[in-house]
């Protein structure tokens, strides 16, 4: 299994955490959580990288403010983007598990 915790600035679209590096792992969650501000606008996508973070392709659904997303999938690296910004002051607490 493999873990990652950070915090992304949710007030702007297009904001990205750094990418997860997976060996074998292809059930994927990405938990978003309140850190400060509000979350009544934003949206986070789960992210994936085929070739090792050269280019980043969208999982096909997001959380709606704060929320969970697991997928399945066969890839190389993984990553939270925010798809839709707060617009205002606010970021969230993602966790990024690989099993």
């Amino acid at each position: 299994m493999i873990y990652a915790k950070g915090t992304i600035d949710t007030s702007t679209k297009g904001n990205a955490s750094i990418g997860l590096t997976l060996t074998n792992e292809t059930i994927v969650t990405l938990d978003v959580s309140l850190t400060n501000g509000t979350h009544n606008n934003s949206r986070c996508e789960l992210q994936h990288s085929p070739d090792n973070g050269v280019n980043w392709f969208s999982s096909g659904d997001s959380t709606n403010g704060t929320g969970t997303i697991t997928e399945v999938l066969s890839t190389s690296m993984i990553r939270v983007r925010v798809l839709k910004g707060e617009g205002s002051d606010a970021q969230a607490t993602y966790f990024l598990t690989a099993k």
